[in-house]
């Protein structure tokens, strides 16, 4: 069975070339680590930042429910969703 992980991404972008970088620490849930920093470009990039400029400096998994910060991240990781 395939279970979906949730990694916590941390790493930074500039908007301009050599201008004022802007950090992140994102959690992102997905199958794999290279499927979960795929899907933070897509995010990123959609904020009009070109993906070239992403830089990703570490990619974690969460094991710890507790250790999520977002609402509802951790929500999905608990598995009370009821469809």
């Amino acid at each position: 069975m395939v279970t979906v992980k949730t990694y916590l991404i941390s790493g930074f972008y500039n908007v301009q070339k050599n201008k004022f970088k802007y950090l992140f620490e994102k959690e992102i849930r997905a199958l794999t680590p290279e499927m979960a920093v795929e899907k933070l470009k897509l995010d990123i990039a959609s904020r009009s930042v070109n993906p070239n400029r992403i830089r990703i400096q570490e990619v974690a998994e969460i094991t710890d429910p507790n250790l999520i910060k977002d609402r509802v991240t951790r929500t999905y990781t608990e598995e009370k969703i009821k469809f």
